[in-house]
């Protein structure tokens, strides 16, 4: 069936193009275009209709709840700073593509989110927030909304792969080692990242989001979850139930590349 008049292009469509591209090569672009499609019908439908209505009513409920759930100070702080879900719109609208300063970070982020359920990088946005390394920055941010907006959609700009490390060393030991091996303390690993929201996943899974937001609008006096909250928790595509976001082990080469290699 054709997508024409049900799928719409928005800004930021074009980094996951990208990311696409860059993984599976030039050679490759009926691959690349067939991804495509299958994550338009699927993982980015909703970012993919007429307006973002849909989706920016599931992150406003979805993400302060999620925060709340695994860190009630840090979700104090910024809901008192009047932090917004459009902090990370653009990490879920792009996967981290827009955002990343590392290619190896975009390459990670799009081989788990493939791999795993649709609403994982919400899961992960929630990670980045509350990491121990990027608490403390928000913790010493000025609490004014523009501030507090600046900070937290940077996150992610400082966030760095660690592919190299655990392939050289073969036990993943490099999470806190830069490139060159010296240690960063001040750096986060994207696998960190990826380990602790399919840890709050295994939690609090998608299938519990909309009772989730339910209790958060109770505890907070907030306006209760309509509906279509819970219509917005697309189902996995996958032909097997998965119950965390990423199987895949972390020394392996990424999904879309090995999907290359063998087409």
């Amino acid at each position: 069936p054709t997508d024409a008049g049900r799928l719409h292009y928005y800004q930021g469509f074009h980094d996951v193009a990208s990311v696409i591209l860059l993984n599976l090569g030039p050679s490759r672009p009926e691959l690349a275009s067939a991804i495509l499609r299958r994550l338009a019908r699927h993982h980015l439908r909703d970012a993919l209709r007429e307006d973002f209505s849909l989706l920016a009513a599931f992150l406003d409920r979805s993400f302060p709840a999620l925060l709340r759930a695994f860190d009630e100070p840090v979700h104090d702080f910024l809901m008192h700073c009047e932090l917004g879900s459009t902090s990370v719109l653009g990490w879920v609208l792009t996967w981290c593509a827009h955002d990343a300063a590392d290619s190896g970070v975009c390459s990670r982020a799009f081989d788990a989110f493939i791999a795993g359920h649709p609403t994982l990088p919400v899961y992960v946005a929630v990670a980045a927030v509350v990491h121990p390394r990027n608490r403390a920055r928000l913790f010493a941010t000025e609490c004014c909304p523009a501030m507090i907006h600046v900070a937290v959609s940077g996150l992610i700009a400082g966030v760095r792969s660690n592919w190299a490390e655990d392939e050289a060393d073969g036990n993943g030991e490099g999470d806190d080692k830069a490139r060159d091996g010296t240690a960063t303390a001040t750096t986060t690993s994207f696998q960190e990242l990826i380990d602790d929201a399919v840890s709050f996943m295994r939690n609090v899974p998608p299938r519990s989001l909309p009772a989730l937001v339910q209790w958060y609008a109770q505890v907070t006096g907030g306006v209760p979850a309509p509906s279509s909250v819970g219509a917005a928790v697309p189902p996995d595509p996958s032909p097997r139930n998965r119950r965390g976001g990423d199987r895949r082990s972390r020394k392996g080469k990424s999904r879309l590349s090995r999907s290359a290699q063998s087409s």
